[in-house]
């Protein structure tokens, strides 16, 4: 493992003095934190981890520094530079963004270096990658490299579907495209999550696993009908969908996490602006009907809760609008879009039986994290072995 063979390296011969049945594994992972989605998934997986006695150390930027500064799960974070799209008038921009190559490329090389500095003061067993592509100081050390990764998924969805429209084209094969290719080539291992593990199958350097979530988000029944309120829950990202409701006319009260009121919006008191919220799931256990952007962790964490839910697509983006209509399809909810979801919402409760009754014909997903973390400890352990 770690593109290494017996005696190719020093850092292989460091590897063969773990040994296979040793009680704790480092493991680093390299986190992006434009969004929130990397790194709730990620803290999935972490608590898996830590339940087996891992020690953790994570390198990240941006949201993931908010997310995991104080998180008592983790024995150290690092600051690195982060990597993002280019936007136009707050929409993702695919030419800014390849206009900004370059940039990106000295971004990764200044993380490469700070890298090796962390590598060699840490030594990890493993590390894990989610949305990060430097690879080199790994493989130069003979690390093995896992990445969290479920490109392949979106390319197998948006060729299923085959009626993606064309705003979002770009999108696929100047990114979603290259991204799957990357991780064909480069990881040892790829761990790709998906709401629906039986439709993929394993090939090569990838293994699908369920939906990766964070502890308490798998449901065993269905519990939307017994909520209370309506929770719209939006993107940490740049390109988060902004919300201003003026007046409520959906019969139940709304919280609002990620955003805070916008000046000059009249008060509602059965409307809360909650901000950013790191423990959203007493927020969305208490919810009738939940409304997400596309990110496939918010949308995963809400379809394994069995909760009837609108799903906005961030306009432009590929993975996004396959996440949603991979829900429809599903039957547990409707894909809306920034301009309507005011209208979404209302169409979903006036419909709400039928997409509660989905839910309630669900089984329980796999716990994906769980999968995800023996994967990656036994992949430490073969290679210490």
């Amino acid at each position: 493992m770690g593109n290494c063979k017996s005696g190719d390296c020093l850092a292989f011969q460091h590897c063969c003095l773990i040994s296979p049945e040793k009680l704790t594994v480092k493991v680093l992972l390299l986190v992006n934190g434009l969004g929130l989605g990397n790194s709730t998934r990620c803290h999935g997986v972490i608590q898996r981890l830590r339940d087996r006695n891992a020690r953790i150390r994570i390198v990240t930027s941006g949201n993931g520094l908010w997310y995991f500064g104080n998180n008592p799960d983790i024995e150290k974070v690092y600051q690195t530079g982060s990597l993002h799209y280019g936007a136009d008038n707050g929409s993702i921009s695919i030419s800014r963004t390849l206009a900004s190559v370059g940039t990106a490329l000295a971004t990764l090389r200044a993380n490469a270096s700070m890298l090796d500095d962390i590598l060699e003061d840490y030594r990890p067993d493993v590390v894990v990658t989610d949305s990060d592509y430097v690879f080199a100081p790994m493989r130069q050390r003979c690390i093995p490299l896992v990445a969290l990764n479920n490109a392949d998924v979106v390319r197998a969805n948006y060729r299923r579907f085959g009626d993606a429209p064309s705003s979002v084209r770009a999108q696929y094969y100047c990114v979603e495209t290259p991204d799957s290719i990357y991780h064909r080539l480069i990881p040892d291992l790829v761990i790709s999550p998906t709401m629906m593990p039986d439709r993929h199958t394993d090939s090569g350097n990838i293994v699908h696993v369920g939906p990766i979530v964070r502890k308490g988000f798998i449901a065993e029944q269905a519990s939307g009908a017994s909520g209370d309120r309506a929770v719209i829950m939006l993107s940490g990202s740049h390109f988060g969908t902004p919300v201003e409701i003026e007046r409520n006319a959906f019969g139940l009260p709304v919280d609002i996490v990620g955003r805070d009121m916008t000046s000059g919006l009249a008060p509602d008191s059965s409307i809360r602006y909650l901000g950013k919220v790191t423990n959203t799931l007493p927020l969305l256990e208490s919810a009738r009907a939940i409304v997400v952007n596309g990110g496939f962790s918010a949308v995963s964490e809400v379809f394994c809760l069995r909760k009837p839910v609108v799903v906005l697509p961030v306009p432009r983006h590929a993975e996004q609008w396959s996440n949603a209509r991979e829900i429809e399809e599903l039957g547990v909810g409707i894909m809306g879009t920034e301009e309507t979801y005011i209208d979404d919402l209302t169409r979903l409760l006036s419909g709400y039986d039928k997409f509660d009754e989905a839910c309630r014909q669900m089984q329980a997903p796999p716990d994906g994290a769980s999968a995800a973390a023996d994967i990656i400890l036994s992949l430490a352990r073969q290679n210490a072995s």
